[in-house]
């Protein structure tokens, strides 16, 4: 899928360190044209515009947000999109709805 970056979400730096307990949910991240993330300066963060998990539990629902770098450094994985699919799949009924308004 053109267009996002897919990163697995983990419940603590710890937990990512150590790979476990599986990812429940999946940050994507918004790319420009570019294939470079979009992204905004706020009180001195730099956040990534994303579509995140709504809520913290397997396969939450998912809203548009932003997204710290430094939190998808710590907390985070990038993975591929076929594992972003398994681990998060309500993500993908927004994200293959998005594709097909846009015509992608």
């Amino acid at each position: 899928m053109k267009g996002y970056r897919f990163y697995a979400e983990y419940d603590s730096a710890k937990a990512k360190r150590k790979g476990e307990p599986p990812p429940d949910n999946v940050v994507a991240v918004f790319l420009d044209d570019s294939r470079q993330p979009m992204g905004f300066w706020s009180r001195g963060t730099y956040l990534y515009e994303c579509e995140s998990a709504l809520l913290c539990h397997a396969n939450s629902a998912v809203c548009s947000s932003s997204v710290a770098v430094e939190y998808l450094r710590d907390q985070c994985k990038r993975i591929s999109e076929t594992e972003a699919r398994t681990i998060h799949p309500q993500l993908f009924v927004v994200l293959d709805h998005y594709a097909g308004i846009n015509g992608n």
